[in-house]
């Protein structure tokens, strides 16, 4: 192990790749502390805190950005569920898994442009969920459809980045983003 920790170090390209996935990383938890406009952190904390429920399980897989209600709370389970939606889909298209296996690259770069595609409604239902469920806790003092729709729309707009962030990691950084 320490001989290849040692190549980081050697082998500019390998460090350049690392370098950039830390500053991935870094930028994912800072995303995980920015908090959603217009929900009360403190009250939603406090609910997670009596709660020791599915709630804390899920906060886990986000970095801790659930509890928190940051940019970055929905994660990118909506980019998975899509990425799953596809998969099975494929077993009942024949089109798609040809697509997939026959046109190659294209092929698989069309199915991922889809898969973005599916992404946004997903998120869309999935930030409306939650958003909803705080409002409903109390943790959203405001809950105008202005102020519901920002905070929507801000959960959207995280999954979004991170699923950006994770398709720039699988290129310059190391492993799969």
């Amino acid at each position: 192990m320490i001989p290849g920790l040692a190549n980081i170090v050697r082998i500019p390209d390998l460090r350049r790749k690392f370098l950039f996935t830390i500053g991935m990383l870094a930028i994912f938890r800072l995303g995980s502390h920015i908090p959603v406009p217009g929900v009360d952190v403190v009250r939603l904390q406090t609910l997670f805190n009596q709660q020791g429920n599915v709630f804390g399980f899920i906060d886990l897989f986000v970095g801790g950005a659930l509890s928190r209600f940051a940019l970055f709370a929905l994660g990118v389970f909506p980019y998975i569920t899509s990425s799953i939606i596809f998969s099975l889909l494929e077993v009942v298209f024949p089109r798609l898994k040809e697509m997939h296996r026959e046109e190659g690259e294209a092929g698989r770069r069309r199915i991922g442009q889809y898969t973005l595609y599916l992404t946004v409604p997903l998120a869309l239902i999935q930030a409306i969920g939650q958003t909803l469920l705080i409002r409903n806790l109390g943790a959203l003092p405001d809950a105008r459809p202005l102020v519901v729709g920002e905070v929507v729309t801000t959960l959207v707009a995280g999954t979004m980045v991170l699923t950006w962030m994770g398709s720039i990691m699988t290129e310059y950084g190391i492993g799969n983003g």
